[in-house]
Order: structure tokens, then sequence, then C-alpha cells
């Protein structure tokens, strides 16, 4: 299997500590930052935690980060967002400065500044080259697109918190 993945680790509160892996042929080896001078098209990003990867509670981010909600604000302005109608629901909102995407099997689902879309796989299997997608959460649309990314930026939460949902395994 010559399929690779990237990796990219950001450990909230410090913006000097980032951490670059490869994940290919079920290895995950560290990397320098200057490889990745490639074009980016599809990009999952998260927060979870370290020992369980979890990325929200009750609908809810179970922790407060501004340093980490400034990083995603600087990775995903002026993109496009992928997210699943639970996501969608649990920010309240569209994000500003984005096209805004939300993933929904309901019937007639709107969402005011929001594109709607019903068929993920159609959705990423189409998406151009030229562009860069931003999947935003959650668990279920990373599970879905994980397949589909080529790059995923991960803030890791060094913190025990319970969760209800969850940053899906990329190693077996």
């Amino acid at each position: 299997n010559n399929e690779c993945i990237i990796f990219h680790f950001y450990v909230a509160g410090s913006s000097q500590v980032e951490i670059w892996y490869l994940l290919q042929a079920g290895v995950l080896l560290q990397l320098n930052k200057a490889t990745f001078l490639r074009k980016k098209m599809i990009t999952l990003v998260a927060a979870m935690t370290k020992n369980k990867r979890v990325i929200g509670r009750g609908g809810q981010l179970p922790w407060s980060l501004p340093d980490d909600l400034r990083h995603f604000k600087k990775l995903t302005t002026d993109k496009t967002v992928l997210m699943g109608r639970k996501t969608y629901h649990s920010i309240g909102r569209a994000l500003a400065h984005r096209r805004n995407v939300v993933v929904s099997r309901e019937a007639g689902f709107q969402a005011e500044g929001c594109e709607h879309v019903s068929c993920l796989q159609t959705y990423l299997e189409s998406w151009p080259a030229e562009h860069e997608l931003m999947v935003i959460g959650g668990g279920m649309i990373y599970q879905q697109c994980l397949p589909y990314a080529d790059w995923v930026q991960v803030t890791l939460v060094d913190a025990t918190i319970d969760g209800d949902a969850f940053f899906p395994p990329w190693q077996d």
C-alpha cells in the first residue's frame, strides 16, 4: 500500500511545539516540517486528548483553550470547512470568513450561511485538488474522511477528560 497520510501535531499553549509525522504502510514516522512543500487538498483539523482521543462531550468541546482556537482560526480562515450537522449545531452558526459546508442526511436541512451536502463520499471524491478542504468534525465525519485525508492537523490536549465523541484511530 503506497498511500500515506501526514499528521501535524500542535501542542496547545506553545506555538513553538509542532511535530510532523508520516503514516505509510502502518508505520508512523516523525518528519521534518520542510518535507511538506506539496500542495494540501483535504485536511482534518482536530483537538483531542492524548490518552483517549476525546474530541467532545455532550455536543461541546470539553475544554477551553484560547490558543488552540486562535490556531484553528488561522488554519481555516479563507478556506472551505466541512462539518457534520452535530458540529454545526454545537458551533451554532456559520464560521466567518470561510465557506461552510454541513453534511447531513436530514432531508431539507438548512443552515444560514452554509451549504448542505447529503452524500459525503461523492463530495470528497469530487473535491478539486487545487483547493484545500478543512474537515472540522465531528467523530463520524472524521472517521469517514480519514481515508481521503492528505493531512491531519491535531492539537493534543494533555488532560484526562471523559467524552462521548472521539477522533478515529489511524493505525490498526
